[in-house]
């Protein structure tokens, strides 16, 4: 399946994004282009509505509490959609009347353990 690939490929894509300074990159393009530091937002002891993840430079804040997050829920979203069960789900397609004559049996099996 050549989608389900595409899928694993950009999930590893998001996940070297995560890991690598490409973040770092992107607030100093920022910084650049509006011509101003960026600076923190006010952080309280106590908040309730917003993330509050202890950081003491304003590029640590927002890649701790926007990019991470950011990147963190595409990754989970992609792999809820598109995980192990959705794959073989979708493998009982083949049993539509233009895809039987295309396809091995042996696809079905997983799909119809599944539905048992």
């Amino acid at each position: 399946m050549t989608a389900t690939k595409s899928v694993e490929a950009c999930i590893d894509v998001l996940r070297n994004i995560r890991s690598g300074d490409l973040f770092q990159q992107l607030f100093t393009d920022v910084e650049r282009i509006t011509g101003n530091a960026v600076q923190m937002p006010r952080v309280v002891g106590r908040q309730w509505h917003r993330a509050n993840v202890p950081s003491e430079t304003p590029l640590e804040h927002y890649r701790r509490n926007l990019f991470f997050p950011f990147i963190d829920a595409c990754i989970m979203q992609l792999e809820v959609r598109f995980g192990p069960t959705t794959i073989m789900a979708t493998q009982l397609c083949s049993l539509k009347a233009a895809w039987c004559c295309d396809r091995a049996f042996d696809l079905l099996t997983d799909g119809i353990k599944l539905y048992e």
